[in-house]
């Protein structure tokens, strides 16, 4: 199925009923890899555009779970049990932690990169290395 915004809404449809959500009068935010929602109480939704992102879309939710553990400032994915695959389309579901987007000044930006690489990364992750040359 192509995603287009008539069939990214139509997914959202069938992901929000499993997923226990509100989708009644969702903004679609962008489609690009993903079609991004967000909806009225402070979620976004992610649909991915690629069927075969399903296991991306797992490690993302691992990512998440880790730093949540880890109280690094990320956006946290919701509690239940996701990704959700729609029509072979990986669904995934975030807090929103603002009503629009905004950017951090590059400072703020330093640091917070400065604290994600002292993290230990957890090793069910199984995150790839990346050797600076």
């Amino acid at each position: 199925m192509s995603l287009t915004e008539e069939t990214a809404h139509r997914l959202l449809t069938a992901a929000s009923e499993r997923l226990d959500l509100d989708a009644q009068n969702a903004t679609l935010i962008r489609i690009g890899s993903n079609a991004v929602f967000r909806l009225r109480e402070p979620v976004i939704v992610r649909i991915t555009r690629d069927p075969r992102r399903l296991d991306e879309a797992r490690k993302q939710g691992g990512v998440a779970r880790w730093f949540e553990e880890a109280q690094y400032p990320a956006t946290r994915a919701l509690p239940v049990d996701q990704p959700i695959e729609v029509n072979g389309h990986a669904v995934t579901a975030w807090r929103s932690v603002s009503e629009h987007e905004e950017y951090a000044p590059i400072d703020e930006v330093a640091r917070l990169i400065r604290q994600l690489h002292a993290l230990t990364p957890l090793p069910s992750l199984q995150l790839p290395s990346f050797a600076a040359n």
